[in-house]
């Protein structure tokens, strides 16, 4: 996804992005030229890569934060499927099992849900039930709401019921296993940092003594 839609999903202003990454580019910039100026330590091509780096980690920081952001829908998408199961189980068709699964879910899902329902008002077609899948990055929501759409046409038959069962545990555990992914990359990004800052400090104590050892020859 683009980085503007990101910052309009995670309703982060474009302009307070955009001030926030050229302060990020433009500050380790001036630092450089100001510790030359005054002390004639020659620093511009260290600080002046911190300045791109920092971009780069805001960027990264947002994807991240959208993610998150996105994992947390899933999650919300899920408990409210696993309330749903027991509704239609008991009998009740789709559309009622959507209006009283709407009063317990969160302000956002509870939304798309309400969404949902007006359009099925309107469009007896499979549409609205796209068009909630259409919310969620992960493709087997996409199957689940046809299996819901299949399961209002056939009056929660038996082998619908056991196809959206079988679809939405399938989605559940690739779910868990995403988490642990994440998880697992987590931990392995920490215990890279100490090996990125050592990295950086053996770069900064090279360049130093390179500038030192040159200011030394042209003063002989």
């Amino acid at each position: 996804m683009k980085f503007k839609q990101m910052l309009e999903e995670l309703h982060i202003k474009k302009e307070r992005a955009l001030i926030t990454q050229i302060i990020m580019f433009v500050i380790p910039l001036v630092s450089s030229i100001i510790i030359f100026y005054f002390l004639r330590i020659n620093s511009l091509l260290t600080l002046s890569l911190l300045g791109p780096i920092g971009v780069l980690y805001y960027r990264h920081k947002i994807s991240n934060k959208y993610s998150q952001l996105q994992l947390e829908y899933e999650q919300e998408f899920i408990n409210g499927m696993n309330y749903l199961r027991i509704y239609l189980s008991n009998g009740t068709n789709v559309y009622s099992s959507f209006q009283i699964l709407s009063q317990h879910l969160k302000p956002w899902f509870k939304s798309k849900v309400e969404e949902m329902l007006a359009r099925i008002d309107e469009d007896k077609s499979i549409s609205p039930y796209i068009k909630l899948a259409n919310y969620f990055q992960n493709p087997l929501i996409e199957e689940i709401m046809i299996a819901i759409f299949q399961l209002n046409e056939s009056g929660n038959s038996l082998s619908d019921m056991w196809q959206f069962n079988h679809l939405f545990m399938r989605y559940e555990q690739s779910m868990q296993e995403l988490k642990a992914a994440k998880t697992l990359a987590y931990y392995e990004r920490v215990a890279m940092l100490p090996l990125f800052a050592s990295g950086l400090l053996i770069v900064g104590v090279s360049i130093g003594i390179i500038t030192v050892i040159g200011d030394m020859i042209h003063g002989l």
